[in-house]
């Protein structure tokens, strides 16, 4: 994996990052607000836009550049209150089917930091000229999503129909005084220290997910069934969406300073282009099978969970958790991703092809909270083998998905994933 981030380029880029993101020319701060809950402040909130606005229809509808930046205000924000907060945020501002086409993007994000924040982190979410969207983390690139929309997602938790108050709305519009909440914004910074310890995470993480293949993926699949040695040997291409979307945008950084870049540390590799999709390889509906979450005991649950300062994790539970409803909501979003995933990487056999041989396969795939594969079962069988070994293929080169985020319960997660082969 490549690094390639401001903490690396020495404090000179560090003053550049934190001055030019909300003081650039192109841009202008609308406005800016705090957001508090149960009387402890979270984070300050900063818009920046690259054209005037009426309304926030016409800013949701717009394609003009934007910029949201969020500095952390409380001293430690948990990855599980992270998680809790954009997760239920995203859900009652946006159309169940619209999070669902950027489900891969809303996992990710609700998943984003890989260690607890700390005050005066800040993250900045951008909505390019061409409609892709950047999200920063102290200067370092955590993801990219060339599809335009998500940007609008997560913009609508702040101006959407359920903001986090009329107030903060109102503020963050331009529509209400904010002059306390924009000194404060441009006055907190993260250090140097901090920049470069955000930028360990990434060194931590190595290969992006897609790319990454356990021994235990390899091993639970491969109890399934016969392969075919030459296909054991193939280097496994990237199929997650967001990755596609990422190698599809421009390859060169976008300035961030004068005279100074800040290069995305993740590069996504591009799709196996050797086969043709003139090949038809549909799935039943998602969501028709069931799905289910295999739960764990509440008290391994405390465990693994368990926050490194007892009393801040304590604090922390007083966060807003999820409803029932709002967990099965992310539930299904993770275990659409997973079938489309899977899908993504079926091939359908050249034999196959040739004798017009046709079916339908059952899998059901078992996922850890770290997006490993541990157990892949056949369900249901088509008639013919072939087709039975093309769909455990296909999780073996998938064999990886993003991490569970943590405002979604239990240890376990199960996936129905129906693969028909049919021919045009």
């Amino acid at each position: 994996m490549v690094l390639r981030t401001a903490a690396r380029r020495g404090p000179v880029l560090l003053v550049l990052w934190c001055v030019t993101m909300l003081a650039s020319a192109e841009l202008q701060l609308h406005g800016a607000a705090e957001f508090t809950e149960l009387r402890r402040s979270f984070y300050l909130a900063g818009l920046q836009a690259g054209e005037p606005f009426e309304d926030s229809e016409a800013l949701l509808a717009g394609s003009a550049p934007l910029r949201m930046t969020l500095k952390v205000t409380v001293d430690r924000w948990t990855t599980r209150s992270f998680s809790n907060h954009w997760s239920r945020a995203l859900l009652i501002n946006n159309d169940p089917a619209l999070l669902d086409a950027f489900g891969e993007a809303v996992i990710e994000f609700s998943s984003l930091p890989r260690d607890d924040l700390l005050r005066g982190d800040e993250l900045v979410v951008e909505r390019l000229e061409d409609g892709s969207t950047e999200v920063w983390l102290n200067g370092h690139s955590m993801m990219t999503v060339a599809k335009p929309g998500f940007a609008e997602l997560l913009l609508r938790t702040w101006v959407g129909p359920r903001p986090p108050s009329t107030g903060f709305r109102q503020q963050i519009l331009g529509e209400a005084d904010s002059a306390q909440e924009r000194a404060l914004l441009l006055a907190l910074a993260p250090s140097e220290e901090r920049i470069e310890a955000v930028g360990l995470w990434l060194e931590d993480d190595g290969e992006p997910a897609s790319e990454t293949a356990p021994e235990q993926a390899d091993q639970a699949v491969a109890g399934q069934g016969d392969m075919d040695g030459a296909e054991r040997q193939r280097e496994p291409s990237s199929r997650s969406r967001v990755a596609e979307q990422a190698a599809a945008a421009s390859p060169q950084a976008r300035e961030r300073g004068p005279g100074e870049r800040v290069e995305s540390a993740r590069e996504a590799a591009p799709p196996d282009s050797s086969q043709a999709r003139a090949r038809r390889v549909a799935a039943a509906e998602p969501g028709v099978e069931s799905r289910e979450a295999v739960e764990a005991s509440p008290a391994r649950q405390s465990e693994a969970r368990e926050a490194p300062e007892e009393a801040e994790a304590t604090e922390d539970e007083e966060v807003a958790t999820l409803s029932v409803e709002e967990e099965q909501a992310l539930l299904q979003l993770y275990q659409n991703m997973v079938v489309r995933r899977i899908l993504g990487a079926v091939e359908y056999p050249d034999y196959a092809l040739r004798r017009g041989l046709e079916g339908v396969v059952q899998l059901r795939i078992q996922v850890n909270r770290a997006g490993q594969i541990l157990d892949v079962e056949q369900r249901q069988g088509a008639r013919y083998s072939v087709l039975n070994d093309a769909a455990r293929k296909a999780v073996e080169r998938t064999r990886v998905f993003p991490r569970v985020p943590e405002a979604m319960p239990g240890e376990l997660i199960n996936v129905d994933v129906p693969i028909r082969f049919q021919l045009q």
